[in-house]
């Protein structure tokens, strides 16, 4: 495993659906749902997620040349055949308060932010006292990274 040291850092709130929501929904609940039917056992993985991203500004570039999942057309909204987009995961290990979660680096392929690579979105299970710019870390088996 090959660790990263980063800071948490505010996002755009689309994923929770704090900022803009379907339904009352995040963009993360649709995509898993979604996933439900197309791979039932990642979706039990996931499932144990809180429905949003934590959102990561990394001292160093990291560059994922392999995901242990993607899924090349995930649609945002039940009923939608036109709004979908490609995401990716891959297993992590979250770091934070001296705790250790297992999480997802969650990359959706249309998102403003996917070709940088100081900056990862995450999803993991509920993690209490989060804040912006409290430090953390991740660590990352090396087969997943360039």
């Amino acid at each position: 495993m090959i660790e990263f040291n980063g800071v948490i850092v505010e996002g755009e709130k689309s994923a929770s659906g704090f900022s803009k929501n379907w339904n009352g929904y995040g963009s993360i609940y649709h995509q898993i749902e979604f996933i439900k039917n197309i791979s039932p056992s990642f979706y039990d993985e996931v499932k144990k997620c809180k429905l949003a991203t934590i959102n990561i500004l990394f001292e160093d570039d990291i560059l994922i040349n392999k995901w242990a999942y993607t899924f090349d057309k995930v649609f945002w909204l039940p009923h939608s055949d036109t709004w979908y987009e490609k995401i990716s995961f891959t297993p992590i290990i979250f770091h934070f308060q001296n705790q250790d979660t297992k999480a997802w680096v969650y990359k959706p392929h249309k998102s403003p932010h996917k070709n940088r690579k100081k900056f990862f979105e995450i999803i993991a299970p509920e993690i209490n006292n989060i804040k912006y710019n409290e430090k953390c870390k991740i660590k990352i088996d090396k087969s997943y990274i360039q």
